[in-house]
């Protein structure tokens, strides 16, 4: 269940090709919102087979870096996360210890 929710899914791909190069610029949904990413491949002028190779190996760079992008964001939301939660629950601590205070007063 979650390594679906947490999964990037590609949404959008184009390619350019610049002399012997391709590039691939692709766009990702996270739950964390779009992560764009490019690769880079460089492949042979001539040969058509090496051309489909370099977008292979293009897209599969962009999906790299998508997802290194992706686990550095993750990170920095989970330390954000760690110190709400610490704070929330000192937080209610204060609260259990408060309410538990009053209910003794009230009993007396």
């Amino acid at each position: 269940m979650l390594n679906e929710s947490f999964k990037l899914r590609c949404t959008d791909t184009q390619y350019a090709r610049v002399k012997e190069y391709v590039y691939a610029y692709c766009l990702f949904n996270s739950i964390l919102g779009p992560i764009q990413a490019i690769g880079v491949a460089k492949c042979s002028e001539k040969d058509e087979f090496y051309k489909n190779k370099g977008r292979k190996i293009a897209r599969a760079r962009a999906e790299l870096n998508a997802y290194a992008t992706y686990r550095r964001r993750l990170s920095h939301y989970q330390e954000l996360l760690r110190d709400k939660f610490d704070v929330t629950l000192l937080n209610l601590t204060s609260y259990i210890n408060h309410q538990k205070k009053y209910i003794h007063t009230i009993i007396k």
